[in-house]
């Protein structure tokens, strides 16, 4: 199974590697929440103020085909969201906003597919990541979800 220490570590890389894409910009990821289960990430969350890349721990399956040889899958979903009030929205600040969070989203879809298994995580790129959008979750968090899969090596 996947270090729940190390998949910690990933999504502090991750929330590092884009704050670089985007150091000339205001944007950028507060901070990095793992959470068991969404009233969990609800209570970690709470008011907390800027963008967070959260991630429910990934579920695991295993294939097998004999006991020397299996393969072992993680589902895995990651959430980058922003707490806002966005019942105050006009529909170009609600454009606006999502289009921030897809940009920031995007350069985390590079990185998922990047090869990283230079970073000594022990497992390889997802070959699909499905993204998402988020609205009014983890009680009122905005943004965006990529959903995978990934192998170990």
């Amino acid at each position: 199974m996947i270090k729940i220490k190390k998949y910690a570590e990933f999504l502090q890389d991750i929330r590092g590697r884009v704050n670089g894409a985007f150091a000339n910009d205001k944007q950028h990821i507060t901070g990095t929440v793992l959470s068991v289960q969404e009233t969990s990430m609800q209570k970690k969350l709470k008011d907390m103020p800027g963008i967070y890349l959260c991630a429910g721990y990934p579920s695991c399956e295993t294939e097998i085909e004999h006991s020397d040889n299996y393969t072992e899958k993680y589902f895995c979903v990651l959430f980058l969201l922003e707490k806002i009030n966005a019942g105050s929205w006009t529909d170009e600040q609600e454009l606006d906003f999502y289009d921030r969070m897809q940009e920031m989203a995007e350069e985390i879809q590079e990185i998922l597919i990047s090869d990283n298994r230079t970073c000594d995580y022990g497992f390889a790129a997802p070959k699909t990541i499905r993204v998402e959008w988020e609205y009014n979750i983890f009680g009122g968090w905005y943004g965006l979800s990529l959903g995978f899969e990934i192998k170990e090596q």
